[in-house]
């Protein structure tokens, strides 16, 4: 499955950009089945990849703000451009958020009571 990605790229690339429900399409046919993909994949990297801090949240917060600025300084350009620009900018992000916000802010949680014996 993970095989389709470059040829998504390669195709999004090849094809006329004249036309951009092209690329609209493509994205419908290969976006589903590459995120099931990467979705359901034993990837001992993204395991490990916690050591870094915790980015789930801090992805959901800022991804769209990223997506939305990319598009007002870049303008429209094709969607696999746009994903890897925007997956990559708001892993920044969202790593900045975890180790000078996020991280900070769960030490200053109220502790729960030790239980009883």
């Amino acid at each position: 499955m993970l095989a389709l990605i470059p040829l998504w790229l390669v195709a999004s690339w090849l094809l006329p950009t004249d036309d951009p429900l092209v690329h609209q399409k493509l994205a419908w046919l290969f976006v589903p089945y590459v995120v099931i993909a990467i979705g359901s994949a034993e990837t001992p990297f993204l395991r490990r990849a916690s050591r870094w801090g915790d980015l789930s949240y801090g992805i959901y917060l800022w991804g769209f703000l990223v997506q939305q600025i990319l598009i007002s300084q870049l303008g429209i350009v094709p969607p696999p451009v746009n994903i890897v620009l925007v997956a990559a900018l708001t892993a920044l992000a969202a790593f900045a958020s975890w180790h000078l916000v996020e991280k900070r802010a769960l030490r200053l949680r109220p502790r729960a009571p030790a239980a009883a014996p």
